[in-house]
């Protein structure tokens, strides 16, 4: 979860604002006193305080060594550490040999200032670059945690999560873990997609839902000033999330967008207004000053029509030290903004621009009240209160906000409540106001109102004594007159207690209601309004929840259903039996639902159920105990149940322990359980990861903690069912887990060998005598006995640790070794030299041009000697690495020299090379970021390289004009500018061979064959044809035609009726080496039937015709049909065997008949037909 406190370089400002009255609680607050407030530093993924210096030197004796550089830091032997936090951040070292900077000590950029001395600008104190990166971090449950996000005590973030109405449900819009997660609910809160999209950008400024269209804002640091940089990118996406556009902002005085201060947007047709902070350019003082920010952008074709990010006056919309930002258009096209100020003006300013909302320019006149005044010297840095609201109703504009009491003492308060302020729209008149000061001068004015008509009030009454203070509340837009204002419950230090408020107001600001108080939580996500109620969601690391409160104040909570999957549970028994001398029953239930549970008795006049499964009897007789489980965050509503059958039996007694203690490595174990009556005993363990139990009792310990045994008697004729639960706790740790290191880096004497080593579990050094006996071990020494090359010691854990272990361990090398790393497009993959008497390693880095390292990872095992860097994987540049053993002297962190640098550059990743069309080869690879373009070069038949294309955008190329039967070898480089990766030597190679055949159809040629057709192919030497059987291809044939008749044989039978599937391949031959094409897969399927017969001969006589026809070899027999029609009403009659001629009787006399006939072929008692002969005619006699 990030914070929203900064560090802040504070300079003195110059001119003093103008103080108003300052209302204070109706009630009297306790004076107490507070804790001072702490100003903690915020910094971003990747990145902690400052590290020390350091210089890489090339190691003894390697002449090829690069020259590699870092400045600043010691070889010292006693370098300090900081904290693991920062131990495993990215660190970037001081361009000074000797910084001075320890860790943990002030970055020269976040150093005090002295004061500002320019009468000139309205700056006051520098503020650090709220530079937050990665938006939330997900848990090991793959979700975020944004509980009390909208809450800041100096100044605010970019709001990460947010809730977007549409017809049918609502998308939830995320930046977490470096993406933005978009998800589509239905209406009920049943996830329906999920998708992420990359960060374009190294900072996430925010989202908005236009009426057309969706907005994104990203932005970077521009720390050398180039007025040529995109430090903020505005990108359209329609309703589909496809991307359609995007307007940059470059320079705009900025080197760090969206500092210590939020974005908001607000439309209006085809116009976006973007009110964001800055820290800006460099001034005399030698300081990043910030400011508000303002940007219009016409969306029709996102082009950036004007802003406002210059220093210049208030009465331009100019606020510096802006810890807030809100933005809207009103219903008369008022562009209205509000900032919490913190120098010039210190207090909650809402202003209004002359120019109403338009394509035009937004800049001139901004007029503006003081609706909230922050006592203390501008530019400080803090105010004591925050902003959470910005909305109009027909008659007022409103502004929320917590606040301590603006007094005097106002530093000295800690508790915050809540107000508002209350603007008549209607006092708003856009008039300056001139004031004579002199004869010869006056000064002009731009008050918001000429009337001074705001008026504000608290809302709540929260004492310093009660422990409870607001947070930043939000401000909801029920309607056109009413609203709903929201805030946390907090201890006064940012943490929420777990309670949110709420109250409705009317437009006048009004409270309508009593103020409730509900069980909950409030996140940076922006409550919006669905069916008449305030909805946002809330996630905890391992869930996300809806939360709604409707018009009438009720609040109500749901998880958001991710998945639907059918849940699994069960009784631990699907029937029981019970005594009803016992009282109550226990049938354990288990379940991997995230829903709810809720439980219920089929006849509660023989048992009642409780809420946690407990089963209480009061009479004999059956009845169904029934488990529910409600939907939940991944898993459907499902009941389970179980018969329960409550007897008059005697009590049943389980005999034994009920606890017992063992070691962690102890032996196996039996619970040593009887009972009455010789019930059977079975056992259930809750606990499996801590120990194991059989069937009979007996108990494995695998890991240290506390494990419940559940022992169940089952039921017998004359005891009832028993159970007793059993706690057994495994304590203390296998002391051969712990390392033996040295706590010197460099050669170690004789005599000093026990000075300077010591046991270490994790980073605890253990005590001697305390955690462990040391038994005394082994010594190796090297040259002349002076220096030792290892050490065995034996050891013996006490304590918090048991067992004994022999650990071995050598003096550290001064320098650390760097062996090697490679590229790959999963990450540059690194390997150095063990240094067994280490706790670990720090990883250091430098890409490209830059002139020191930066420290990326720590290792904290010394036996892990290889490691892969991902941050850069698959991305254009040149990476140099350096190791550096540490280890532990005390408190004290000691760090080796640095190793050699090893280098590797990226090179496209080669995937695959395939012929296509006969004369073409289509080269595929991973693609490279950050390069312009991609240079494709090609061999042909193992000649040397040449280029075959350049200027290629994507990550593939068909190169094409090739010769069929030729081998064509393939390799890519990358261009950024005029600079070219490496590349793949070896190459991916493919022989161009003929393309697929077109095929034609499969046709029967008799009851035992059939005829396959397929279309020419140029330069084909000849053809395959291939089967399929058993669902794989089988070759069949070659040939040199283009068609092939396929004659039933044993190996490849032709069966009537029944289809084969053929393909066919073309090959060629070049240079003595035969080539084959691809092919269909899918292939073509035909099935042969008896072939066509044809009449002979109609010979009529008085009511019938005489049909002969010609013989169909292979057939079973033939099918006369005749008809008086041609084309219907044709009746049949069927001869069997080898009769070729038949006489239809019974015909009408001196009538024209239609005969046609066909063959068959009866295969598994089963006809099949082929062709009807032609038709022929006879009149009869």
């Amino acid at each position: 979860m990030r914070k929203k406190s900064m560090a802040v370089a504070v300079a003195i400002a110059l001119t003093a604002g103008t103080v108003m009255p300052q209302m204070t609680l109706a009630d009297s607050f306790a004076q107490e006193d507070v804790q001072e407030l702490e100003v903690q530093a915020d910094f971003s993924e990747g990145e902690t305080a400052d590290d020390s210096g350091f210089e890489i030197e090339e190691a003894d004796g390697d002449e090829n060594a690069p020259d590699v550089e870092v400045d600043g830091e010691t070889d010292s032997e006693e370098d300090n550490a900081g904290s693991e936090e920062q131990q495993e951040g990215l660190q970037t070292f001081s361009s000074e040999e000797e910084s001075g900077l320890d860790d943990g000590s002030l970055k020269p950029e976040d150093a005090f200032s002295d004061g500002d001395t320019d009468e000139e600008l309205n700056l006051a104190g520098e503020i650090s670059a709220d530079a937050v990166r990665g938006g939330f971090q997900t848990s090991a449950n793959g979700e975020s945690d944004n509980r009390n996000q909208q809450d800041y005590s100096t100044g605010s973030a970019p709001s990460y999560s947010y809730l977007t109405v549409e017809q049918d449900g609502y998308y939830r819009v995320e930046y977490v873990d470096d993406k933005l997660l978009i998800e589509k609910y239905s209406t009920d809160f049943t996830r329906q997609f999920s998708k992420k999209l990359d960060s374009e950008l190294e900072l996430f400024g925010g989202f908005y839902a236009g009426k057309d269209a969706y907005y994104i804002a990203w932005g970077q640091m521009n720390w050398d000033e180039e007025d040529s940089k995109e430090v903020i990118r505005l990108i359209k996406y329609d309703k589909n999330w496809n991307r359609i556009g995007a307007a940059s902002l470059r320079g705009a005085n900025t080197t760090a967008p969206f500092s210590a201060g939020n974005l908001r947007m607000a439309e209006y047709g085809n116009v976006l207004y973007i009110r964001t902070s800055h820290g800006m350019y460099t001034t005399d003082d030698g300081l990043n000053h910030q400011a508000n920010l303002t940007w219009q952008v016409r969306t029709s074709d996102m082009t950036s029509i004007d802003s406002c990010h210059e220093i210049t006056n208030q009465t331009e919309g100019y606020v510096s030290h802006s810890f807030n930002q809100f933005i809207l258009i009103d219903d008369q096209a008022n562009i209205v903004a509000l900032d919490h100020g913190d120098a010039y003006p210190r207090g909650a300013l809402l202003g209004m621009y002359e120019k109403t909302a338009s394509e035009n320019s937004f800049r001139g006149d901004y007029f503006a009240d003081l609706v909230w005044v922050a006592q203390g010297e501008e530019g400080v840095n803090y105010t004591g209160m925050s902003l959470g609201g910005l909305e109009y109703s027909n008659s007022s504009y409103l502004t929320a906000g917590n606040s301590v009491i603006q007094d005097a003492n106002w530093s000295d308060h800690n508790t915050r409540n809540i107000f508002i302020t209350v603007t008549s729209r209607s006092d708003c008149t856009k008039t300056p106001v001139e004031e004579q000061i002199s004869e010869d001068s006056y000064t002009i004015s731009y008050p918001l109102t000429l009337k001074g008509t705001t008026s504000s009030k608290w809302i709540t009454s929260y004492s310093e004594s009660s422990g409870i203070s607001a947070s930043t509340p939000e401000l909801v837009k029920l309607s056109s007159d009413a609203f709903v204002l929201l805030w946390a419950q907090t201890n006064g230090y940012g943490e929420s207690n777990g309670k949110i408020s709420y109250v409705f107001l009317d437009g006048r600001g009004n409270t309508t209601s009593s103020i409730y108080t509900k069980n909950g939580y409030l996140s940076d996500c922006q409550p919006v309004v669905s069916g008449g109620k305030a909805i946002w969601y809330v996630t905890d690391g391992s869930k996300m929840t809806i939360c709604r409160i409707g018009s009438d104040g009720s609040f109500e909570t749901e998880p958001a259903h991710k998945n639907s999957y059918e849940p699994e549970m069960k009784f631990d028994s699907n029937e029981i039996t019970c005594g009803l001398v016992d009282g109550t029953a226990w049938n354990p239930f288990s379940t991997n639902s995230d829903g709810k549970v809720s439980y219920s008795s089929s006849d509660e006049s023989i048992a009642k159920v409780d809420a946690n499964g407990k089963v209480s009897l009061l009479s004999t007789g059956t009845c169904k105990i029934t488990a529910h489980v409600s939907a939940g965050i991944n898993y459907a509503a499902k009941s389970v149940s179980y018969t329960l059958h409550v007897l008059d039996l005697k009590k049943q007694t389980i005999h034994g322990k009920n606890s017992f203690k063992c070691a962690y490595g102890d032996s196996k174990f039996n619970l040593g359980m009887t009972c009455e009556g010789n019930a059977v005993l079975t056992y259930k363990n809750d606990t499996p990861n801590v120990v194991s139990v059989s069937s009979k009792g007996e108990v494995t310990v695998k890991a240290v903690g506390t494990a419940t045994i559940h022992v169940i008697a089952t039921a017998t004729d004359t005891y009832s069912r028993g159970a007793l639960d059993i706690k057994i706790t495994v304590s203390k740790k296998d002391i051969s887990k712990t390392q033996l290191i040295f706590t010197k880096i460099g050669p170690v004497k004789r005599d000093d060998v026990y000075q300077n080593i010591a046991v270490i579990d994790g980073d605890r050094i253990l005590e001697e005598e305390t955690d462990y006996f040391n038994w005394g071990g082994s010594y190796y020494y090297g040259y002349q006995d002076d220096y030792l090359l290892e050490i065995g010691q034996d050891i013996e854990g006490v304590g918090n640790y048991t067992g004994e272990a022999e650990l071995y361990a050598s003096p550290i090398n001064e320098r650390s070794k760097m062996n090697s790393a490679k590229f790959t497009s999963k990450g540059n993959q690194l390997s150095w030299q063990e240094e067994s008497g280490a706790v670990g390693y720090y990883i250091y880095r430098k890409v490209n041009n830059d002139s020191t390292y930066k420290r990326i990872k720590k290792i904290t095992r010394s036996n892990i000697t290889s490691w892969t860097d991902t941050e850069y994987a698959g991305t254009m540049g040149t990476y140099a690495y350096c190791v550096r053993a540490y280890t532990r002297n005390g408190d004290k962190e000691l760090l080796a020299k640095t190793s050699n640098a090893v280098t590797c550059s990226p090179q496209p990743v080669l995937k695959s090379a395939v012929s296509q069309n006969g004369n073409a080869v289509k080269v595929t690879w991973e693609p490279l970021k950050g390069v312009d373009s991609y240079i494709l070069y090609y061999r042909k038949n193992g000649s040397s390289w040449k280029e075959a294309a350049r200027n290629i955008k994507d990550a593939s190329y068909t190169h094409t004009k090739l010769t069929l039967g030729d081998q064509y070898t393939y390799t890519v480089r990358g261009v950024v500018g005029n600079q070219k990766t490496d590349y793949n030597k070896n190459g991916v190679s493919a022989y161009v061979v003929p393309a697929a055949v077109k095929l034609g159809k499969v046709t029967s040629a008799g009851y035992d064959r059939v005829k396959l057709t397929w279309t020419k192919m140029n330069g084909a030497a000849g053809y395959v044809i291939y089967i399929k059987q058993n669902g794989k291809w089988t070759k069949l044939a070659t040939t040199t035609n283009t068609s092939y008749i396929h004659i039933n044989s044993k190996k490849f039978p032709v069966v009537t009726g029944r289809g084969n599937t053929y393909t066919v391949r073309a090959m060629c031959r070049k240079n003595n080496k035969t080539l084959y094409g691809s092919y269909s897969n899918t292939g073509i399927t035909g099935k042969a039937m008896p072939a066509r017969t044809a009449i002979s001969s109609l010979n009529p006589s008085k009511n019938a015709l005489a049909v002969s026809y010609k013989k169909v070899a292979g057939v079973s027999g033939y099918q006369i049909a005749y008809s008086l029609y041609k084309d219907k009403g044709y009746r049949y009659v069927t001869v069997s065997g080898n009769r070729l001629s038949t006489t239809l009787k019974n015909l009408a006399s001196k009538k024209n008949y239609f005969v046609k006939v066909r063959a068959y072929r009866t295969v598994n008692k089963k006809r099949y037909y082929g062709a009807y002969s032609p038709v022929k005619y006879k009149k009869t006699k």
